[in-house]
């Protein structure tokens, strides 16, 4: 009976020792940050000009053709 109230009195200590240590530990705490960067970049950039224009336009136009002709006659005696 000696071991048996032994036993249990250590275990009693362990448990109370463990819950005590348990209780000591540090939270964990989660935090989120959001940081915002804006940096400005200014940089010169050289650009090739092609400039290559072509415009076909297609247009249909009423022309009225006026033909003059004068007709000479001349008498034959």
């Amino acid at each position: 009976m000696f071991n048996n109230k032994r036993f249990e009195t250590i275990l009693g200590l362990l448990i109370i020792a463990s819950l005590a240590l348990a209780a000591c530990q540090p939270q964990v705490v989660e935090v989120e940050k959001e940081i915002v960067v804006t940096q400005v970049v200014r940089e010169e950039v050289e650009v090739e000009k092609v400039v290559e224009v072509e415009k076909v336009v297609e247009k249909e136009v009423e022309v009225e053709k006026i033909v003059e002709v004068e007709v000479v006659v001349t008498p034959t005696p």
